[in-house]
């Protein structure tokens, strides 16, 4: 249930972000202070990266997900470090 509210919440954020990037990036900037796990918390900094294109937001996304795929090396951890230190 928790995963669908994030999901759906994200979701948001990225369509708002579309219309009004302020308000999507302002959104995620809230979801931060909720308590979720490394992988969401990663999600949110990437998505923060993805719509504002801010150097610190990629940085810290990069440093979660080697974090996350030093624990779990998945190919989706992978795929997205890579993009991110391109």
């Amino acid at each position: 249930m928790q995963q669908t509210i994030f999901s759906g919440n994200l979701l948001k954020a990225k369509i708002l972000s579309t219309v009004d990037k302020e308000m999507g990036i302002r959104i995620l900037k809230g979801m931060l202070e909720g308590d979720y796990n490394e992988p969401e918390e990663a999600k949110l900094i990437y998505e923060l990266y993805k719509i504002s294109g801010e150097e610190n937001y990629k940085q810290d996304a990069l440093k979660f997900y080697n974090k996350i795929y030093e624990k779990n090396p998945s190919i989706h951890y992978k795929h997205i470090i890579d993009e991110l230190e391109n």
